[in-house]
C-alpha cells in the first residue's frame, strides 16, 4: 500500500495556520489510521474530537486531500461511515479538484474492469459509494479536467448502477433517492436519469482511472 508523503511545513497564510496551533502529528496520525488497514475506525474517534483532525477533514493537508479522501480511496467503509458521521463533508475537492466519491468510484471500476472475464464480488469501494450517496455525493461533479465519477464508471455497469441511484439523478426521474419512491430498490432507473448517465459515458472516452498515491 501507498504511504500517504509527509505533511509539508504550514505557511503563515495557511486557513489552519491563521486559526492557531495546529497538532501535526495528530494530523498524520489521523491519515495514517484512514489511509491504512490494519486499524479499525474507532482509533480515529480520540483524534476526531481535537481541532487538528477536524481541520483534516476540510483539508489543507497532502495537496488538499481530506481525511475521507484516505478513507474512500482504500475502501475503508466503516471509517467513511465514522467520519461522516462527524460531519465530513462529501463535496471536499482536492488540488486536483477530486472529491471522495470519485475516487472511491474510480478503485472500484478499475477492480471490476481488471477481472472483467470473473466479476469480483462487491468492494469495500461499492460499500463506500453507497454511504457517499446516501450523505449527498454528487456523481456529476467534475474535477479540474472536466471528469466526474460518472465518467470514471464508463463501461462499468456495476458500479454506474450504483451512480444511478443517487438522490439527485433520481430526482430528474421523480423519484425518491435510491428509487424508494418507484418501489424499485436501491438500483432503480428511469428515462431522465439514464439520459443524463448516457450523455456523461458517451463523453468520457472510456473513463480514466482512478487510483494512485495520495495527490
Amino acid at each position: 500500500a501507498l504511504a500517504p508523503p509527509p505533511p509539508a511545513p504550514l505557511g503563515a497564510d495557511h486557513p489552519r495556520a491563521a486559526a492557531g496551533a495546529v497538532d501535526e502529528a495528530t494530523l498524520a496520525r489521523a491519515f495514517a489510521i484512514a489511509n491504512g488497514s490494519r486499524e479499525q475506525p474507532d482509533a480515529l474517534r480520540p483524534l476526531l474530537a481535537g481541532g487538528a483532525a477536524s481541520a483534516a477533514m476540510r483539508g489543507g493537508m497532502y495537496d488538499s486531500w481530506t481525511l475521507l479522501h484516505a478513507a474512500a480511496q482504500k475502501g475503508h467503509a466503516a471509517h467513511v461511515a465514522l467520519l461522516l458521521s462527524h460531519g465530513a463533508p462529501t463535496d471536499a475537492a482536492n488540488k486536483k479538484g477530486d472529491t471522495p466519491l470519485s475516487k472511491a468510484v474510480g478503485r472500484a471500476a478499475a477492480a471490476a474492469s481488471a477481472s472483467a472475464a470473473t466479476p469480483p464480488p462487491p468492494s469495500g469501494h461499492e460499500e463506500v459509494i453507497r454511504l457517499l450517496l446516501r450523505a449527498g455525493a454528487e456523481p456529476c461533479a467534475a474535477n479540474l479536467r472536466g471528469v466526474t465519477s460518472l465518467d470514471l464508471a464508463a463501461g462499468c455497469e456495476r458500479v454506474l448502477a450504483l451512480l444511478r441511484a443517487a438522490p439527485s439523478l433520481a430526482a430528474s426521474r421523480g423519484e425518491g433517492a435510491f428509487g424508494t419512491a418507484a418501489g424499485e430498490g436501491e438500483f432503480g432507473a428511469g428515462p431522465a436519469g439514464d439520459e443524463v448517465v448516457a450523455a456523461r459515458v458517451a463523453g468520457a472516452g472510456g473513463g480514466a482511472g482512478g487510483g494512485g498515491s495520495l495527490t
